[in-house]
């Protein structure tokens, strides 16, 4: 395949223009929005808590509750970034801008290296970086994009274990279970979906066997159990119930079980559809045009799929692809970020026929317009992808937790008080109002799942009174019916509170210490009458 033309000098300004771009797409606008519920809630939320309590290894979210859903890499680089950069947006997203860049990064250096042309380290990185999904994963606080960082690594470095020679292969061994433990402390066994595909891939070529059987694997699944299974561990030793709430939430629960209810079934798998179609663009539609679009049938041949044996390259990328993606269309628990990590190896198929393209138009034109244009094009997109993200920022939604605290401070007493949510939290609220206390509450008889049960509302208003708390209770009500809900109980119940409209049709619920006092006279008079 030939490489276009370039100087050093020429090719040393498009590596530096492209990690340039990478950047201002990681971190431009990185702390202009709000954090965003439910999920941006729960992993800062976590963080602030953990930092707040000086608890570094058993992540508590809120107050009291302890939060085993995620392992804590990422909220360890959030503690970190809050400490470095400061209590702002931009740090705690600054991980997962990282995360991006530099996923970006392996994705080239691993398009480069499977085919052997350095031209396929630039464009490789430049379609990961420039597809929706990733680009958007990227502004959002999930487990998916370091995920997917870790996932890629594990790939450039398996591809390196098999391809190098010795020693360098075993080096690559041990980083590839390196990156497994860290995508392991991330978010748990997800990092092994990926990886099926690339023992697929050993399977297939009778490679198994040798990648297993070799000296430096004890030392690697070491590296891999003291780096991705210690926490789980020591948290599971620790704290009563923790092995099995980790099996129960972290495997049985999200490949077999439907209790969390996040599109069971084979029908959910269409969300994977929608991602890899919507999520892909704009590289998706090299496939659609012509010479791609005319030999699209040959991939449902059978010559096509036996061909692959003898053809590693595609062969890996195929396994690496199609072997987690149908482990996610049977697992029970689905959401579009699971297939995150897929994109690497879409991203790698893309930038190879958009090579491919470039060599047939440079013998049918001169390299300046190919050029030209393709920059054109890149540039046109990354800044509808900026815009895009500014206006995102900006636009008013409810799911803006800085928003919410804004309207909530207004109403905060100078003395003790204590942020009650029902049904729907709002964790995000513990980034804004430290140091106050959190605390989710519910009315529903089946709540979700959690490690530590969530307290029903009048209990804790029982427990307030038992205990002679002093502080006012703001109860956050996210939905008209809650808020009537609750104040119909507590009207019922002889509690007086004062009702709050905010906006987005909340209301917050706010009972004094002075309401208390005149329960507690309530419930001594009653006793007396009796």
């Amino acid at each position: 395949m030939t490489n276009l033309p370039l100087t050093n000098k020429n090719k040393i300004i498009l590596g530096c223009s492209v990690v340039i771009l990478l950047l201002i797409l990681a971190f431009l606008f990185q702390g202009r929005r709000g954090l965003w519920q439910p999920d941006e809630g729960y992993y800062v939320g976590t963080a602030m808590t953990m930092l707040n309590k000086h608890s570094m290894l058993v992540p508590y979210l809120g107050e009291d509750e302890i939060f085993l859903d995620k392992p804590p890499v990422i909220y360890w680089a959030m503690i970190s970034a809050v400490k470095l950069i400061g209590h702002n947006e931009f740090a705690v997203r600054f991980f997962h801008g990282l995360s991006y860049l530099v996923t970006c990064l392996t994705v080239g250096l691993l398009a480069s290296s499977i085919f052997g042309n350095r031209r396929m380290l630039v464009l490789g990185a430049i379609v990961y970086g420039t597809m929706i999904a990733p680009f958007i994963a990227a502004n959002i606080i999930t487990p998916d994009t370091p995920l997917a960082l870790f996932t890629a690594i594990c790939a450039l470095a398996f591809w390196k274990s098999i391809t190098a020679g010795k020693p360098s292969a075993s080096l690559w061994k041990m980083i590839l279970f390196c990156a497994l433990g860290l995508g392991f402390l991330t978010k748990g066994p997800a990092v092994f979906i990926p990886f099926a595909g690339m023992i697929g891939f050993l399977a297939i070529t009778r490679q198994l066997k040798a990648f297993i059987f070799d000296r430096w694997i004890v030392v690697s699944i070491i590296l891999f159990i003291c780096i991705g299974l210690g926490w789980y561990i020591w948290v599971g030793a620790h704290l009563a119930g923790g092995f099995s709430y980790f099996w129960d939430n972290q495997v049985w629960g999200r490949l077999v079980s439907s209790k969390y209810k996040r599109n069971p079934g084979l029908i959910g798998s269409y969300i994977y559809l929608m991602i890899l179609i919507a999520g892909t663009l704009p590289w998706c539609i090299l496939w659609l045009q012509k010479p791609a679009s005319s030999t699209l049938t040959r991939y449902i041949k059978k010559e096509f799929w036996l061909s692959l044996v003898s053809n590693h390259q595609k062969l890996f990328l195929v396994s690496w692809f199609l072997i987690p993606l149908f482990i996610l269309c049977m697992a029970s628990s689905k959401l579009p970020l699971y297939a995150l990590p897929l994109l690497a190896p879409v991203a790698i198929a893309c930038a190879k026929l958009w090579s491919d393209r470039l060599d047939m138009l440079i013998l049918n034109s001169s390299t300046k317009p190919v050029l030209l244009s393709s920059i054109r094009f890149v540039l046109i997109w990354c800044l509808f992808l900026v815009l895009i993200k500014y206006v995102v920022a900006i636009y008013p939604t409810e799911r803006d937790s800085r928003a919410l605290w804004q309207e909530i401070s207004k109403h905060v007493p100078q003395s003790d008080y204590e942020i009650c949510t029902i049904n729907r939290r709002a964790d995000g609220l513990i980034f804004y109002a430290t140091p106050a206390i959190i605390e989710h509450l519910t009315l529903k008889k089946d709540p979700y799942p959690t490690y530590m049960k969530t307290e029903n509302l009048f209990e804790e208003i029982s427990g307030n009174l038992k205990e002679g708390e002093n502080e006012t209770m703001l109860i956050l009500a996210s939905k008209p019916e809650t808020a009537d809900t609750v104040c119909s109980m507590m009207s019922q119940a002889g509690i007086e509170f004062t009702k709050v409209k905010l906006a987005w049709q909340k209301w917050l619920i706010i009972l004094t210490p002075e309401k208390y006092s005149k329960m507690k006279q309530l419930q001594a008079s009653s006793k007396a009458t009796n």
